[in-house]
């Protein structure tokens, strides 16, 4: 629930129980917001030491806890997070607050008081805090705490934005809340067991079966078909977003693309459609592109014109394109799993915006499929395989592939006419799924051949560990799913020793 209101500007206070995710949604609208903070001001970005969010938990073990969480989603974007922890030294804290960037710093109100008071470095950083976030807010609201909460509150700007959260929001709790916080207005968002959140209607639904081995060729086929369709109906392209589990991952599928379907590389150059029209631009977008042309991407992606069969595609990751209103999209795109259900959702709502008609499509894994259950538990929502891209369809798509790559191996020993293999890929002829594998192939064979090793393991780690982290969510097996991840290597013909995954 509290995802889909970003992006937010106002005072939250969620009403929440234990085990309803509500640490990873508060984290994510946290991201969300410092994100439009550096937007709105990058020169704040730049800045080290000026302190973006603040977490205050009653306890040293949730504020562990919420740091472990913490890191999973910041640190992969270059920023950092910091544990004032009990019974650390004051030399570590020191040094880490030094060292470190101060994005979001985490810790017990003791220990932030008590640090703030004694270290003058974050005590200044401390003064322009963005935004607050009391986790279990009726327990750090009591009278043991309740003083040193107001002391911190003092030293944070007055119209920083807040987030509290709580088991029970009762009247007393929100008195207290009133005259602490300089009577602020806020909005109460409760959630419950019961509580639904509402899947637009005007999207449409369905999942491609997909084993990560052919995730590549697949979604190369339903990006050409989508935007085939769209070019012969009515001379428009399409504007579709991908997503992607990870940042590593991402970024080694925009690349492939930009090969596969952009300007980059072109394999028979006097083949290549030349001018602005029918033309495939590729963006990518995650927390590790450089601010500026972070915004950049956004705006010419936002406002990309789709007339004359121009397309536009963005591959990206969930917390980078939260609230963010791209206007127009066709399609969404989901490779393998969200990180759970409320991410799902957030992700078709980029589709079908302003009451606009649009589609969504996840691919999945035999391994991923328990979502398909936790949709219909949640939404009461019957997500059905795809039939334009049924399991028949995968298959003789499989088949397309193994010849085309045979083909290339013969043209490579000598064996096949490479001027009649360079005729036949010329034109994309999408009701003949061989030609269509011949084209991808031939292009396949740059990106082997640029795709550095580094970054292959790169993505097999993080998509590793990212399915460890939603495992117990989904109730994977590690083992058959690991297996089934590592199958992307096959599309590169890479030998590869199995990646790290974290404990």
């Amino acid at each position: 629930m509290v995802l889909s209101l970003l992006p937010f500007n106002q005072n939250l206070v969620i009403k929440s129980k234990t085990g309803t995710g509500k640490t990873l949604a508060y984290l994510v609208a946290a991201f969300d917001f410092l994100m439009r903070v550096y937007i709105v001001d990058p020169s704040r970005a730049i800045k080290r030491h000026n302190l973006g969010i603040l977490v205050v938990v009653p306890t040293q073990e949730l504020s562990k806890q919420v740091f472990d969480i913490a890191q999973k989603i910041f640190s992969e974007y270059k920023l950092d997070v910091i544990l004032l922890k009990g019974g650390m030294s004051y030399g570590l804290k020191s040094q880490m607050v030094l060292k470190n960037r101060h994005d979001i710093v985490i810790g017990t109100p003791q220990s932030i008081l008590y640090f703030s008071a004694q270290n003058l470095f974050f005590g200044t950083s401390i003064k322009s805090t963005s935004m607050l976030i009391l986790d279990e807010a009726d327990k750090l609201l009591k009278s043991e705490n309740l003083i040193a909460i107001s002391e911190i509150i003092k030293k944070c700007p007055k119209n920083i934005r807040t987030i509290l959260t709580s088991a029970t929001v009762d009247k007393k709790t929100m008195d207290i809340f009133g005259r602490n916080f300089y009577d602020y207005k806020y909005k109460l968002i409760e959630s419950t067991e019961n509580t639904n959140m509402i899947i637009v209607d005007a999207i449409k639904q369905s999942y491609i079966k997909s084993a990560w081995d052919i995730q590549l060729p697949l979604l190369y086929h339903v990006i050409l078909t989508r935007i085939a369709q769209a070019n012969a109906k009515n001379n428009m392209g399409c504007k579709i977003i991908i997503f992607l589990p990870t940042v590593s991952s991402s970024s080694l599928f925009a690349n492939v693309f930009e090969v596969l379907l952009g300007s980059k590389d072109n394999i028979y150059p006097k083949y290549s459609s030349a001018g602005q029209s029918n033309s495939i631009n590729i963006f990518h977008l995650t927390g590790r592109v450089e601010q500026a042309q972070r915004t950049d991407l956004s705006i010419k992606f936002k406002t990309y014109d789709c007339s004359e069969n121009r397309s536009a595609i963005l591959f990206t990751t969930d917390v980078t394109s939260r609230g963010i209103d791209y206007p127009n999209v066709d399609l969404v795109l989901q490779i393998g799993l969200p990180f759970n259900n409320t991410q799902y959702v957030h992700r078709v709502g980029r589709s079908g915006r302003a009451g606009a008609k649009g589609e969504s499509i996840i691919f999945l894994s035999d391994s991923d499929k328990a979502i398909i259950k936790i949709l219909k538990e949640s939404y009461d929502l019957d997500l059905k395989i795809n039939q334009e891209f049924r399991n028949d369809v995968t298959v003789s798509l499989r088949h397309a592939l193994k010849k085309a790559e045979n083909e290339i191996e013969m043209l490579r020993n000598g064996y096949y006419d490479k001027d009649n293999l360079i005729a036949n890929t010329g034109n994309t002829d999408l009701n003949n799924m061989t030609i269509l594998m011949q084209k991808y192939a031939n292009k396949m064979e740059i990106v082997k051949n640029i795709t550095p090793l580094h970054d292959l393991r790169s993505s097999l780690s993080s998509l590793l560990n990212f399915y460890k982290l939603v495992s117990k969510y989904y109730e994977i097996d590690n083992d058959r799913n690991n297996l089934s991840v590592i199958s992307l290597v096959k599309l590169f013909d890479k030998g590869i020793k199995k990646p790290n995954i974290a404990t």
